[in-house]
């Protein structure tokens, strides 16, 4: 769906690599702070992975939009 929507195969790859960077380091606080896995932990990691998505998909559209006009 992303690669038909930004015509190209490349763009799409910095919104998926967005997901295990942000789940891994989220993971890795959640270890070294010494909190426990329990529901409240794995929904914010899915808030979390969400938001990084939504905000990855906008700097990349942003992006797209001012190579397009020649910024």
């Amino acid at each position: 769906v992303l690669a038909a929507q930004y015509e190209s195969l490349t763009l799409p790859f910095a919104v998926i690599l967005i997901v295990p960077m942000c789940l891994l380091s989220a993971i890795i606080g959640v270890f070294l702070w010494g909190s426990d896995n329990n529901i409240f932990t794995q929904i914010s990691l899915f808030v979390l992975i969400g938001l990084a998505c939504k905000n990855a998909i906008l700097i990349v559209e942003f992006a797209h939009e001012l190579e397009r006009q020649g910024r």
